[in-house]
């Protein structure tokens, strides 16, 4: 983490520092204090880890953990990337199996049904799931899930790379 990231996390300990010492003086015991703040400075760890499912409940936002132009991707809690973009369904689809075929991934069947499109695909070591689901005509909800295929299966970083190359392949990013 920069100097410049760590700044606002030191001013909002600082604060937090300064409010509890008029919180302590108003006559709340010393130990329950110690407990908030405890609870209050790991989840504020957890939060700028980007891990933490009880904050942001089943999705959390990747921004700033080292993908700083992932914005308004989510993740959800079993690993999948998450983003809304405005497009037509079909065109998302041809631009997410050109981000999966740039990246070197071998596209291995797809399927409609209900207003949903899913794309699988696979290379040697991963396979991924696409799912594109129509919010409105001109709105799309892409839904990428890479699997290792081992005990911890899922692989954000991965999803997160494929969700970007489809952006740039419908012209979004750069």
């Amino acid at each position: 983490m920069s100097r410049a990231q760590s700044l606002p996390i030191v001013h909002s300990v600082l604060y937090l520092s300064k409010e509890l010492a008029i919180v302590q003086y108003a006559g709340i015991p010393r130990s329950a204090l110690r407990s908030i703040v405890n609870y209050v400075v790991v989840t504020a760890c957890f939060a700028v880890l980007g891990s933490y499912a009880p904050l942001g409940g089943a999705a959390i936002l990747t921004t700033g953990l080292g993908n700083a132009t992932a914005i308004g991707i989510e993740r959800s809690f079993d690993g999948a990337i998450i983003k809304t973009v405005t497009e037509k369904t079909d065109t998302v689809a041809s631009s997410a199996r050109r981000a999966l075929q740039t990246m070197g991934f071998k596209e291995d069947r797809t399927a409609a049904a209900d207003g949903i499109i899913t794309i699988w695909a696979s290379s040697p070591r991963r396979e991924v799931q696409v799912k594109l689901a129509a919010i409105s005509e001109n709105t799309t909800r892409i839904r990428i899930d890479v699997d290792r295929g081992w005990i911890f299966r899922e692989d954000p970083s991965t999803a997160a790379e494929i969700m970007i190359q489809t952006e740039l392949a419908l012209g979004k990013r750069g």
